[in-house]
């Protein structure tokens, strides 16, 4: 690894990817996780509206290979699947990743994080924090399945769960909104409360999964937000 980039992008989400890949080869991105996109994959939240043509053709491109390999049909996503594609397109534009890392410090010129190696210091022209925007609300989301041979619901609300349309299709996302100061104790706590009492619809289900982390509701659906990336707005 280098000591000096052009720019280091703090977060490889799918917005982090498309600004990195809209900057050139002489960038960085930095994530505490272990695999782009990890805003939707980690959180089994697909997002909606990939209907919608994106405005840059890299985006356009990507959208079309994941209709191509069935990742996306439909109204439905399958989730894990959207890693290995936008792993492919980021090393097809020579996209440079530190992965598992702990932020330590950023200015405008310096970050400094810890790695599986050690600490490390790099120096850059400027740094663009790609990292998931708080609003007013978070959500923690779940895998639910409803058995062999089901159709679970492809949208919609269950009492205080939104329900996310999943491939295969005898699962699917449920998503609870808790306020933006929520900690992970409380979140998971409200959940299970929630799931208890949940409502005719969600009754045949059996909790698989709960998300590693909180869903940010910033873009729609993971293609437009690598197309803002790739357009630097947003």
């Amino acid at each position: 690894m280098k000591e000096h980039y052009s720019t280091v992008v703090l977060g490889a989400t799918w917005f982090g990817c498309g600004t990195a890949a809209a900057l050139g080869s002489d960038v960085l991105v930095i994530d505490q996780t272990i695999s782009p996109g990890s805003d939707f994959t980690m959180t089994f939240y697909p997002g909606f509206g990939y209907d919608r043509e994106p405005e840059q053709v890299a985006a356009r491109e990507l959208a079309a290979e994941l209709v191509r390999r069935r990742v996306v049909v439909g109204e439905r996503v399958q989730i894990a699947a959207l890693t290995p594609v936008l792993a492919k397109w980021c090393i097809d534009r020579d996209i440079k990743f530190y992965f598992s890392t702990d932020l330590i410090a950023a200015s405008a010129r310096e970050v400094t994080f810890q790695a599986v190696d050690g600490f490390h210091t790099v120096t850059c022209d400027r740094v663009v924090d790609a990292r998931p925007r708080v609003g007013t609300d978070k959500f923690i989301t779940a895998l639910v399945d409803f058995g062999p041979g089901a159709t679970a619901p492809t949208g919609g609300r269950c009492g205080d769960f939104e329900l996310y349309p999943l491939l295969p299709e005898n699962q699917c996302g449920v998503g609870l909104a808790v306020p933006a100061a929520t900690g992970w104790v409380e979140a998971r706590r409200r959940f299970i409360d929630c799931w208890n009492r949940r409502g005719a619809a969600l009754a045949d289900a059996r909790l698989v999964l709960t998300a590693a982390r909180f869903a940010f509701k910033h873009f729609d659906n993971p293609v437009q937000a690598l197309d803002c990336g790739l357009a630097r707005r947003g």
